[in-house]
């Protein structure tokens, strides 16, 4: 079958309520997807998402306001895709109501949660099944992001310990208060003589350091250079938290919204990191402190880094297999 005749639909949405971690990894499979086959990318998000979405420029990647919504069916049956990726937190909260009436098209939903759905005819679940909310027939593992990725690789035989800089990373996108508030934290940490790198995701800006200590880092960055270097991270609760687990970094996690302070705190609880709370939170003394304490406990990091190599190291059911088999 030619190129032009293998049609996919990829559906995401971002905003600053919603998260970023959605059109990341959409985009990246939208880039991988596109080299065999014809494809879309729809994104739902606002005006301050549109701003900052330089990158798309092209007629095949699709920005639709969220009072634009009902476009989504038009567009997907005038293109004719023979399979429709679905990269959102909850089908049914999103209002995405149309899914029985594409009968002709195979659905898949990239689900954070485990959840089932009936409208959707395979889900992958991009969690460890251990957090799965349910376990249908239709539900596969599938953490493809851990192997995508050579580097990941190479990083998770680093030994951490041996490093002295802390890296912070709130997302592929930070919005300008999380931008401020991060600034504020890394001038605050200078009074512990901590060192690091600040990722502030896509930007348009040219990025300068806030602190002598601390360098800004962005999507023109090769951010595993600077992991490499770090001894902890201190992330938000996204899927990032997944890559950190993964190659075995020491993380403390703090949340953007109420979805990510329930991800952030049922991984904690799997004894895979810290959580020291909201964004708003971390510039307080107390967690100033339990950052400066937590850079300096080995054992714990050991701890942390053990946990995380022992419960993150799965071999899941390849996207792009999956993806193959239903064209």
């Amino acid at each position: 079958m030619e190129k032009r005749n293998k049609k996919i639909v990829i559906l995401t949405k971002a905003n600053d309520t919603y998260g970023y971690g959605h059109i990341v990894r959409s985009l990246r499979h939208f880039e991988i997807l596109k080299k065999d086959f014809s494809c879309r990318l729809i994104v739902l998000g606002d005006k301050n998402l549109k701003k900052n979405l330089f990158f798309f420029n092209d007629e095949e990647k699709i920005f639709l306001c969220e009072r634009n919504k009902n476009e989504i069916e038009k567009i997907i049956k005038k293109f004719s895709p023979k399979i429709l990726v679905i990269d959102l937190l909850d089908i049914e909260k999103d209002g995405i109501n149309f899914l029985q009436k594409l009968d002709n098209v195979n659905k898949i939903w990239l689900s954070d949660l485990g959840k089932y759905h009936s409208d959707v005819d395979n889900i992958l679940v991009t969690n460890p099944r251990e957090v799965w909310q349910d376990n249908a027939e239709n539900m596969t593992n599938c953490m493809d992001f851990l192997y995508f990725n050579e580097k990941l690789q190479l990083l998770r035989k680093i030994n951490f310990l041996k490093n002295n800089y802390v890296y912070i990373n709130a997302g592929g996108i930070t919005s300008n208060d999380s931008k401020k508030t991060l600034y504020k934290v890394i001038s605050r940490l200078e009074k512990y003589k901590l060192k690091g790198f600040l990722n502030i995701g896509f930007s348009r800006a040219t990025h300068k350091n806030i602190t002598k200590n601390f360098k800004c880092i962005s999507h023109t960055d090769d951010h595993y250079k600077y992991i490499r270097k770090a001894r902890i991270a201190i992330i938000a609760s996204g899927f990032t938290r997944y890559e950190m687990a993964y190659v075995g970094m020491p993380t403390l996690l703090f949340s953007l919204n109420e979805h990510q302070k329930k991800l952030a705190i049922d991984f904690c609880n799997k004894k895979l990191g810290i959580y020291i709370g909201d964004l708003d939170n971390i510039c307080s003394r107390n967690n100033l402190e339990k950052i400066n304490s937590f850079f300096g406990d080995y054992s714990l990091q050991k701890l942390l880094i053990r946990n995380c190599k022992n419960k993150i190291d799965i071999k899941p059911t390849s996207f792009l297999e999956k993806i193959r088999s239903l064209m």
